[in-house]
């Protein structure tokens, strides 16, 4: 190892190869990381890993047969790779998901399949769909609440809260999110209708089992009797929700269509199949190539073929052999704990790239652009680290290496003032009494010069022009006998 020592060469070689098995065992650590989180280590079957991995797909899909939400309207298009059979209610037995005379709809190309997947869907005419397009979005549906108008019952007034609520079918409504008014003659205005007070049931506090809900809107209509009342829009229970199962299935042969999550989602799992192998192999031999690679780098590191000349100490070269120098340059010269906040700041800021990236352009179609950001992430990581690192051992191999540090500046630099300090104090002390002398006497004769001139020459013509020139003459004196003194 010596005879490299100072040699660009063999450190450069030993850069590269080291961040390149060192980004290679960071990728797969990550990538079995990822295997671990699905499964294929812990011995679950092959058929829970794939249906997994099919799973948003099943979704999806089913999702899609459910659109129209209308029965009888149940046609996927474009899904020749996905086999369903839609069945009304929550339907768990084997027996019952096989009898084709309880099937809504159905495209099962071969009979009821061997692997399928079941999935209970509550379908309502208030829906809201989410139908993805790519296998890594994900779909989704949900409820719209349905509200419907309830006669009030009693209008309450709480003092503690100062709130007003709507009692109705038992049950109170909060209407405090509207404008409401209280009048000089004991009257409340809510939403523009005036209320006496006899109207209103005045409580110090309700009670803590009181059945408390929102209020979409508070109304007034008329009965069949034309008399006024008073209604409250309260969410209701949606009537028109039916319970569907959905039996899914992978068709028997996947046909090759890019634009089909089944045909996506089956890549991905090949894909995983060959990074649950490749993930432990990259882990296990790019980090112990790493390793040797690191090694040979930290005893490379520091070492030159020429010294540089430098009047501070701490980066004046050492010489160590023929033709070898040990010296901190560059990045060697920034204190260690500066460029440990760099590094750190750097790695964060790439992470950080990595996250946003990740968030704007998750898709099936930007897998490999995503793929190939994050192994330039690692990549970009494992550089600083490396840098750093090389940083580090040139310091320590340097002598006093703690003098590199920023803290240990500043604590040297103010220990170095206070001791400048303490040794010219004794001087200082020692002139003070000769410079209270001089400028005792600077004083005497400039006030003697000051009463002369009023006296002999006030009278004189051009007096104004004679004490200007001597004020200027004094101050200029002064000024100079400052210097001087200190």
């Amino acid at each position: 190892m010596k005879k490299y020592r100072g040699k660009k060469g063999p450190k450069i070689a030993a850069f590269m190869l080291c961040l390149l098995f060192a980004t290679a065992a960071a990728v797969g650590g990550a990538v079995s990381l990822a295997c671990i989180e699905v499964g294929y280590y812990q011995g679950e079957a092959t058929t829970d890993i794939k249906n997994r991995f099919f799973e948003k797909t099943y979704a999806t899909y089913a999702l899609k047969a459910f659109r129209a939400g209308k029965e009888n309207n149940y046609n996927i298009e474009n899904a020749g790779n996905y086999e369903f059979a839609i069945l009304k209610g929550n339907v768990t037995s084997k027996a019952e998901l096989k009898d084709k005379s309880k099937y809504i709809a159905s495209n099962f190309s071969a009979g009821f399949p061997k692997e399928y997947s079941l999935d209970t869907y509550r379908i309502g005419d208030h829906m809201r769909y989410n139908i993805s397009e790519t296998y890594l979005d994900g779909s989704y549906y949900s409820h719209e609440t349905v509200y419907d108008d309830v006669e009030v019952e009693e209008l309450v007034y709480e003092k503690e809260s100062e709130c007003f609520y709507a009692k109705a079918d038992g049950k109170y409504y909060d209407i405090t999110s509207y404008v409401y008014d209280t009048g000089e003659d004991e009257t409340y205005t809510i939403n523009g209708k005036t209320f006496q007070l006899d109207d209103i049931t005045v409580c110090d506090a309700l009670y803590e089992d009181t059945e408390w809900e929102d209020v979409k809107s508070i109304q007034f209509s008329e009965d069949e009797n034309e008399e006024e009342i008073l209604t409250v829009n309260v969410p209701v229970e949606d009537t028109s929700i039916k319970e569907y199962t959905v039996v899914s299935s992978v068709a028997p042969v996947i046909k090759e269509d890019p634009t089909d999550l089944i045909y996506q989602a089956a890549q991905a799992y090949a894909l995983s199949q060959i990074a649950s192998l490749a993930g432990p192999i990259c882990l296990i031999v790019g980090g112990v190539l790493a390793v040797v690679f690191f090694v040979i780098l930290m005893c490379l590191s520091g070492y030159h073929e020429s010294e540089v000349p430098s009047n501070i100490e701490t980066y004046q070269a050492k010489k160590v052999d023929e033709g070898v120098y040990l010296q901190r340059r560059g990045l060697d010269r920034i204190p260690m704990d500066v460029n440990l906040l760099f590094v750190i700041t750097g790695i964060e800021t790439c992470v950080c790239a990595l996250i946003v990236s990740l968030l704007l352009c998750l898709s099936w179609g930007r897998l490999p652009l995503i793929g190939a950001a994050l192994v330039l992430v690692i990549a970009a990581g494992v550089f600083f680290a490396l840098l750093y690192s090389m940083t580090v051992a040139s310091n320590f191999k340097c002598p006093k290496w703690w003098k590199n540090l920023f803290c240990v500046m500043i604590v040297t630099g103010i220990i170095g003032w206070f001791k400048k300090i303490r040794e010219t104090s004794y001087e200082t002390g020692k002139h003070m009494q000769m410079k209270k002398r001089i400028w005792m006497m600077f004083g005497l004769i400039t006030a003697g010069e000051f009463f002369g001139l009023f006296v002999f020459a006030s009278e004189a013509d051009g007096f104004g022009v004679l004490f200007f020139f001597w004020f200027v003459e004094k101050v200029a004196f002064g000024v100079i006998l400052f210097k001087l003194l200190n």
